[in-house]
């Protein structure tokens, strides 16, 4: 049983093996164009998300993983047709981030429709950004949803931060 008070070891360590892979994403990106997507999640065993994990090491996260998706936007193919990239960024549980890259218009319109019995996304309207709340600079536009997730009696809520293309609404 592991103890909440435990120190976080070889954070410096897990964080250059996750940067070399955030780093890798644009080589094996654009591979599967015949499918409506493809995506990419945060590899590791979640220590981003850890009470002992360096607030440091969180932002630092947040903008290379806002910087792939730069990265993958400005390196997009041109002969691949219908081709949006979007990054979440999950504030709550940044284990659960990922980058998506959309092939399918159908399927991206879709995406955005999450309005169902057991999740449910709202566009937030505040003036919160996660951006300036971490100093990270980029010029991709910023999506704020909250999300809903309702399992049994529980319900969860999460803050969503999208970076990249997407429906305007």
């Amino acid at each position: 049983m592991k103890s909440s008070r435990a120190k976080q070891r070889g954070q410096r360590r897990k964080w250059n093996k996750l940067l070399a892979y955030v780093n890798e994403i644009s080589y094996r990106a654009y591979l599967r164009t015949e499918q409506a997507f493809e995506h990419f999640h945060v590899p590791g065993d979640g220590f981003l998300d850890s009470l002992k994990t360096s607030g440091k090491i969180k932002t630092a996260f947040c903008r290379e993983w806002i910087r792939e998706t730069e990265r993958l936007i400005a390196g997009k193919p041109r002969d691949i047709g219908f081709c949006k990239v979007v990054c979440v960024l999950c504030r709550q549980e940044l284990y659960s981030s990922q980058i998506i890259i959309f092939y399918d218009e159908e399927y991206f319109n879709g995406f955005w429709n999450r309005a169902h019995n057991g999740q449910q996304w709202v566009r937030c309207t505040d003036d919160r950004s996660l951006t300036a709340q971490r100093n990270i600079q980029t010029n991709l536009p910023e999506l704020h949803i909250l999300e809903t997730l309702r399992d049994g009696d529980e319900t969860f809520n999460f803050d969503l931060w999208f970076y990249g293309e997407w429906p305007e609404r």
